[in-house]
């Protein structure tokens, strides 16, 4: 039943061909086969016995970004993301090995702690000018500096709104979650850190690993009850996009609230509250990039760069380039010039436009590109905007969050 539902679903692609050229893997290398129609059109043959299910196929299968950029360009509507996962599934499962650190509390913290002896140490910024090139590599994606302790909330009046920490975000940019909750207590929220939620399970379900993604889903809708919440609010938007999906991925009697009251920190920031705060002046340019997963997890994907046109004096930019970065999850450890070559136009626009900061609220697109903006030569610091946002906050700590 599922081969046929499977090969159905694929089959309701028309062959227009409308979603080329909004897939960055088909432009990047025109095969057919790496082209939302082509990989549709594999699935419904491996799906209907007419292809076997080999090497070829999964590589195929997991060149794919999961942008879903293709979907808004699909005059069928056919779900692409929802397929792609499915496949992956049945065809091409390879969960990565540190996914399942980070989906607990101690796990997190043991890889948070790690990351910060690094950076204090000075280990991080000398590594990348010396040592192996694959180490090199790895360490450019960190931060100079990591932040070990979350902020410490005070109890107040005002709308109660739950901050989601995620994994990845957690682990590795506690500064962007801080500056969320300090921007939304300075803008009259009283905020909370959503106890005992882990990873939104967007790792493990587009890495064909559903049954791990479901265990972390039930285990955040179990442990939230939205209804105690004015809104539910994730800094990343990799896990907002799987957040506000809840309701059509699971049958929770939680799911439907869930996605109902989530947002993205940024919009919720920008459709009101935030004209409660004051900021100090900045000079200089900032660079914001879109990620794909702000089409998914914002009504707003332009929040960011609004936020940041309240600083005085800061030029803001948006990226010009909207493809995918390349960092797709994993997909810029598992496909690597891959991931440099979507990444090129944005560090060549970041280039050229002389920002001192570019900025991302994608925690995977961050670590890619800062990695691509140091193997660039660029000075120019990768942040959340959310962080440089409150970085600027008069008479608010100068240092970060």
């Amino acid at each position: 039943m599922e081969a046929q539902e499977l090969r159905a679903g694929a089959e309701r692609c028309v062959k227009c061909g409308l979603c080329l050229p909004r897939c960055p893997t088909w432009r990047l290398r025109r095969e057919e086969g790496d082209s939302p129609r082509g990989r549709l059109e594999l699935i419904a043959a491996a799906a209907g016995g007419r292809l076997e299910a080999d090497a070829a196929l999964r590589a195929h299968l997991d060149g794919c970004l999961l942008c879903r950029a293709c979907e808004a360009a699909c005059p069928a509507k056919v779900p692409f993301g929802r397929l792609m996962d499915q496949a992956r599934r049945r065809w091409s499962v390879r969960p990565a090995r540190w996914a399942r650190l980070l989906r607990h509390a101690a796990g997190r913290g043991l890889a948070r702690f790690g990351f910060w002896l690094l950076a204090a140490g000075g280990a991080a910024r000398a590594g990348r000018r010396r040592g192996p090139a694959w180490l090199r590599d790895r360490l450019a994606m960190l931060p100079d500096a990591v932040v070990l302790r979350r902020r410490r909330l005070r109890a107040r009046g005002g709308p109660r709104v739950g901050l989601f920490p995620g994994c990845v975000t957690d682990a590795l940019d506690r500064r962007a979650l801080n500056a969320a909750a300090a921007l939304l207590e300075r803008a009259g929220m009283a905020v909370e850190w959503l106890p005992d939620t882990g990873c939104c399970g967007a790792l493990d379900r587009h890495q064909g690993a559903p049954a791990a993604a479901e265990r972390q889903l039930r285990r955040n809708l179990d442990r939230t009850d939205p209804a105690r919440y004015a809104a539910l609010l994730s800094a990343a938007t990799g896990c907002g996009a799987e957040l506000a999906d809840y309701a059509a991925l699971s049958d929770h009697p939680r799911a439907r609230a869930w996605s109902g009251r989530h947002r993205d920190a940024a919009e919720y920031l920008a459709a009101g509250p935030v004209a409660r705060l004051r900021f100090r002046p900045l000079s200089g340019t900032a660079l914001v990039h879109r990620p794909c997963s702000a089409r998914l997890a914002s009504g707003n994907p332009a929040a960011p760069a609004e936020l940041l046109r309240r600083i005085p004096a800061l030029e803001v930019r948006e990226c010009a380039q909207r493809d995918c970065c390349g960092a797709a999850g994993v997909a810029m450890f598992r496909r690597p010039e891959q991931a440099a070559a979507l990444a090129d136009g944005i560090v060549r626009e970041l280039a050229g436009s002389g920002a001192r900061w570019l900025a991302t609220a994608n925690i995977g697109c961050a670590l890619h590109l800062r990695r691509a903006v140091a193997r660039a030569g660029l000075a120019a610091e990768v942040l959340h905007p959310l962080s440089l946002l409150h970085g600027q906050l008069e008479d608010g700590p100068r240092a970060q969050a």
